[in-house]
């Protein structure tokens, strides 16, 4: 007897499995975290394309939006990663005492969490502790932005790998 042999490819079975197996159980009224966190990523990706045509007041929408949602689900790490991009826009619309004062908050939230932030994710501190430095450096503040790098190598330190 021959097994049926699926027509999708093996990666995409691969994947819906692993799916299937890491979704958590819905209890009833409560939001999907995976099917939210995928929300999130395209409210920030909206974000993103919006501070590309340097249209702020866009951007600022859908980076608060994304903070809010990852403030339902408690997600520490994606909350700082929407206030790091909330603080690029600050930052470009020339609003430096609220972007920096963001980037403070962002990196405070990343080393909080920075013993649960997956390699994969990596690069959500270190956008963070980048922008923030240089913000600083344009500033004149030089030991500050050092010691923000000094912080920044803490988190990625802490890291694992996933």
């Amino acid at each position: 007897m021959h097994s049926k042999k699926s027509k999708l490819p093996i990666f995409k079975r691969l994947m819906a499995t692993a799916l299937a197996l890491i979704t958590p159980v819905v209890v009833a009224g409560c939001n999907n975290p995976i099917s939210t966190g995928f929300e999130i990523g395209l409210r920030i990706a909206e974000g993103d394309t919006a501070l590309k045509r340097d249209d702020y007041k866009t951007a600022e929408k859908k980076y608060r939006e994304a903070m809010d949602m990852s403030d339902q689900i408690k997600s520490r790490l994606l909350l700082a990663h929407a206030l790091t991009k909330l603080a690029k826009v600050q930052e470009r619309d020339n609003r430096s005492k609220e972007a920096e004062e963001n980037y403070k908050k962002a990196l405070e939230m990343f080393e909080e969490v920075k013993d649960d932030i997956p390699s994969f994710d990596k690069n959500y501190p270190r956008e963070c502790v980048d922008a923030y430095a240089k913000l600083l450096r344009s500033q004149n503040k030089q030991d500050e932005a050092r010691k923000i790098e000094e912080r920044g190598k803490a988190i990625s330190s802490a890291q694992k790998p996933k």
